[in-house]
Parts: C-alpha cells; sequence; structure tokens
C-alpha cells in the first residue's frame, strides 16, 4: 500500500510501543446493509459541514484515499482546535466521528499508529478506524470524517466524502517488469513504461 499521507509521524518504530493504536486496539467500521456497492448508497443522511458562523476544528486526513483493499484498511485524520490557548487534551478536540456508509464509530482520543509503506514502517499520531470489507459485497464506499471541539462555542467540521474501494481482491491486473528476462506480452516487461501502456489498454481499476 503506497503510504503518502501527512500528519505527525515517527520514524522510530519503538516510538510507538506500549502504546494504543496497535492493530487490535483499532475500532472497525464495516457499510451498512443498506450499501449496494454504489458509492453512498449506503447512506440515509449525508453528512454535511455546517455553513461557517464561528470557528472550527482543523483537520486532514493522514491515509491517502482512493485505496482498495480485499479485507482491511486503516484510516486515519489528524484534528485540532485551539482550547483556551492550549493543545494539551487532544489537540482540543472532544471526539472524531468516522461516517462509513450509514454506520458510524465515534473515536475519543488520539494514538500513535504503524503502518508497513513502501519507504519501510511509519508511525503516526491521530485518530483511526480499521474500515472492513462486507463478507458479501464489494464495490466503492464513501468516507465521512466528523471532528467536534473541546471548546463548545466552535462548530463541528466534516470533511468528505473519500472514496474507498473494498473489493474480492486488491489488485484486478499485475504484470511482472525484469529487466533481465525476455518480454512475455502482457505478463511480464523489461521496463515501466511498456508495462503501463499494456495495463491502459486493459483499462483495470487498480492495476
Amino acid at each position: 500500500m503506497s503510504w503518502l499521507g501527512i500528519g505527525i509521524i515517527s520514524e522510530n518504530r519503538a516510538a510507538a510501543s506500549g502504546t494504543p493504536g496497535s492493530p487490535s486496539s483499532l475500532a472497525s467500521l464495516t457499510p451498512s446493509a443498506a450499501w449496494t456497492g454504489v458509492s453512498g448508497s449506503g447512506f440515509s443522511t449525508v453528512p454535511t459541514d455546517p455553513l461557517r458562523v464561528t470557528a472550527k476544528p482543523a483537520m486532514r486526513l493522514i491515509t491517502p484515499a482512493n485505496q482498495h483493499f480485499a479485507e482491511t484498511l486503516d484510516v486515519g485524520v489528524i484534528a485540532m482546535a485551539n482550547d483556551g490557548g492550549t493543545l494539551a487534551s487532544n489537540f482540543g478536540i472532544q471526539r472524531v466521528t468516522f461516517h462509513y456508509e450509514g454506520s458510524t464509530i465515534q473515536v475519543s482520543a488520539p494514538s500513535w499508529h504503524t503502518i508497513s509503506t513502501e519507504r519501510g514502517a511509519r508511525t503516526y499520531f491521530g485518530w483511526w478506524v480499521r474500515l472492513r470489507k462486507p463478507a458479501d459485497q464489494t464495490g466503492k464506499a464513501q468516507l465521512y470524517v466528523e471532528a467536534q471541539a473541546n471548546d463548545p462555542t466552535m462548530q463541528r467540521r466534516v470533511i468528505g466524502p473519500f472514496n474507498f474501494s473494498p473489493t474480492a481482491t486488491e489488485y484486478d491486473l499485475e504484470v511482472e517488469i525484469n529487466p533481465d528476462l525476455p518480454v512475455i506480452a502482457g505478463q511480464r516487461y523489461q521496463s515501466m513504461w511498456p508495462a503501463i501502456s499494456f495495463a491502459r489498454t486493459q483499462a483495470p481499476h487498480n492495476p
């Protein structure tokens, strides 16, 4: 999984030892039974960001959107709000609510969470949830995230929709790139660009 998100990050894996956010401790979220595989179909009411009349929390998605996953995908956000001149209490955030195709879960505190990336393990600080693929459904699913500040005079902040795709298999096309072996059309190429050109002709969703 590619990981190019933005957040408070540690390259020291030991920094996460003994802290919340381990794989077993993440809250899980699966689309509601109303979700048909069509993006947005699980919502009876779509979450909306209220018209701004006063301050709102700042919030940014850490996990890149538009990812495909066959089982689970860990998604995090970073959120902050001025809390009487300090960020000492959970960065000024009372709770973060994840809305995933009609299913909702609240996360009350941020935590460190380690992700395996193409550049090695990276540990991010934020509010986390584990998206799960339903047993009998695939398609495109929308996620909205809502932050509520500790300061009751602030409005809530809602970001999204972000699209994620629970699928039967993570990749719907795979080819090999190996400069030391002969080309096999549609299976193996000696450099990246011929492989990409072939993939374009197949129009896959997630090669």
